[in-house]
């Protein structure tokens, strides 16, 4: 294993591309985030469990939940792969609006404008913002990891291994609904994914500029 491979292995603080690097209090936990660019970002998916969203909801009807992916906590979760928990788009709105009471220093969910500041930071070489266990060279130490997502209409969890997306704060309005969307990582490309509902399930990371 080179050192690279277990710098990431056991989760370091230290992100490759040299930027700065420290953290915020999340739900009692701590999450790392570091510069990229003039952003500061989490490098890990959001795993907080927020009262007043059910998880692993038995009923879907009211599309608020969060479930890790094939409901395993302990693969998924902070002890195993750390893909962390896939919220709803109706879990999303319900975030959105405490934001401020939720997480710390001005950390808040990107917008669209804010991830493509991102992907053209790293000119759209979704590669470096990959985990090397992702086969990136995750070059600032955004640390991407293949999470998947999930449906609630098949109830079937989709994607982990392949792709990954994180919610945004924008909504799209389409068919008479404004819809929730998302930036979604893939192996090989990074896009902006407009088609979902409030009972689809994806990730979450953080970010600030400054």
């Amino acid at each position: 294993m080179s050192l690279k491979q277990l710098s990431h292995s056991l989760f370091s603080t230290l992100p490759l591309g040299g930027g700065e690097v420290d953290y915020i209090i999340v739900g009692g936990r701590k999450y790392h985030y570091v510069k990229i660019g003039n952003q500061l970002w989490t490098n890990e998916n959001l795993d907080y469990k927020i009262d007043g969203i059910p998880l692993n909801p038995s009923n879907e009807s009211s599309g608020i939940g969060m479930w890790y992916y094939n409901n395993n906590e302990a693969k998924y979760g902070i002890d195993g792969l750390r893909y962390g928990l896939l919220y709803s788009g109706g879990a999303l709105d319900k975030i959105k609006s405490k934001q401020e009471e939720l997480f710390p220093n001005g950390f808040h969910i990107p917008s669209l404008a804010e991830f493509d500041i991102l992907k053209n930071f790293v000119n759209g070489n979704v590669s470096k913002l990959k985990s090397v266990t992702w086969n990136g060279t995750d070059d600032y130490g955004f640390n991407a990891l293949p999470a998947g997502y999930r449906r609630t209409g098949n109830s079937s969890f989709s994607g982990a291994g392949s792709t990954t997306w994180f919610w945004s704060t924008d909504k799209l309005y389409a068919e008479g609904h404004y819809l929730p969307t998302s930036q979604c990582i893939s192996s090989s490309s990074m896009y902006q994914d407009y088609w979902h509902s409030q009972y689809s399930y994806g990730s979450i990371r953080l970010v600030k500029s400054i």
